[in-house]
């Protein structure tokens, strides 16, 4: 998934969205249910957080017809806020265990999903360039993992 390796090394594939075995895991995925794409888990190192990692596809369009993709990974905390301690557990995943608990209730998601995410990704799509004054984007959430 790295270009510049890939470029380097001709034994190397690029393995990007619109690969033919990304498009079709994208694909199965589009069609999972809504409930279907949440976890809810707990980190076994006691490390405290609390929150939700969120994984988005977005399509940005710029003008002159250009297109770009990619997945981005947001962070939020108990409080609704950014975090980039959540952000960096995407490494993590597997270490999640099951937990009896959730962290926020039906109308609090829906409102982070709804509202303050795609804010937020918007900004993140600004901050990197990504997103510039002529252009537009649109967003899919991919995955919502809570750690409680």
């Amino acid at each position: 998934m790295d270009r510049d390796e890939a470029l380097a090394d001709e034994q190397l594939t690029l393995l990007g969205l619109e690969h033919p075995l990304v498009r079709q895991l994208s694909e199965r995925h589009r069609s999972l249910e809504a409930d279907r794409r949440g976890v809810v888990g707990r980190m076994p190192d006691g490390s405290g957080l609390r929150g939700a990692l969120t994984v988005w596809h977005v399509q940005v369009h710029g003008s002159g017809g250009q297109f770009h993709q990619r997945i981005v990974t947001l962070g939020v905390d108990e409080h609704g806020e950014r975090s980039r301690d959540l952000e960096r557990l995407d490494d993590s995943w597997h270490e999640l265990q099951a937990a009896r608990t959730s962290v926020f209730d039906a109308e609090n998601r829906r409102r982070l999903v709804t509202t303050t995410l795609p804010e937020m990704l918007r900004r993140e799509l600004s901050y990197k360039g990504v997103l510039t004054d002529d252009a537009s984007f649109s967003s899919r959430l991919l995955a919502w993992v809570e750690v409680a």
